[in-house]
Order: C-alpha cells, then structure tokens, then sequence
C-alpha cells in the first residue's frame, strides 16, 4: 500500500512540475537566453580586459561582435534555406512526374 501512495505523489509532482514549467518557461526565456549571451561573450570580455580596455568598452565590443555573428549566421542560414527551396520547388514537378510513371 506504502509504495502504491509513493507511486501516486511521484506521477502527481511530475504532472504539478510539468504544468508549472509549461506556465513559466515563457516568462524565464528573456533571462535564459542573456545567460547564454554572457555565457558567449564573457571570453572576449576577458580578452579585451586584459587589453586594458574598461569594463563597459570591453562588453560593448564584445556585445557588438556576438549579437553580429549571431546575425549574420542567421541571415546566411536563411539565405541558404531559400536558394534549396526554391531548387526543391522548380524540381518538384519533374520528380512527381517521375514518381506518377514508377507507380
């Protein structure tokens, strides 16, 4: 009986956990996401404090540089996905066309 109720409070916190994580991840996303970018930037903050450079010049860099290369990755990824797609869609009669004489 003692393992049955053991049993029954597990699944019951997991489901009460779940819910509560499904409420708040929208609110902690904006403060996980600039964890991440310190996370990222602190290296070159690093680097750029022992160039004697102050605090907030080394952090404005390094804010500069980071939130540009995630930029332009982005803009490069998305670039990339439109070339294949629009490849993918001016095939894509040809290919139903071979798969309509297979079958």
């Amino acid at each position: 009986m003692n393992a049955i109720i053991n049993i029954g409070l597990f699944i019951t916190t997991l489901l009460i956990a779940v819910i509560a994580f499904k409420l708040v991840i929208p609110y902690l996303l904006p403060f996980l996401l600039g964890l991440i970018l310190a996370v990222i930037m602190e290296p070159l903050v690093n680097l750029l404090l022992r160039l004697k450079l102050p605090r907030w010049a080394a952090t404005a860099i390094a804010m500069l540089v980071t939130v540009g290369s995630l930029v332009t990755v982005t803009t490069l990824a998305i670039a990339k996905i439109v070339v294949e797609l629009t490849k993918f869609l001016y095939n894509l009669p040809r290919v139903i066309e071979r798969g309509a004489q297979v079958c």
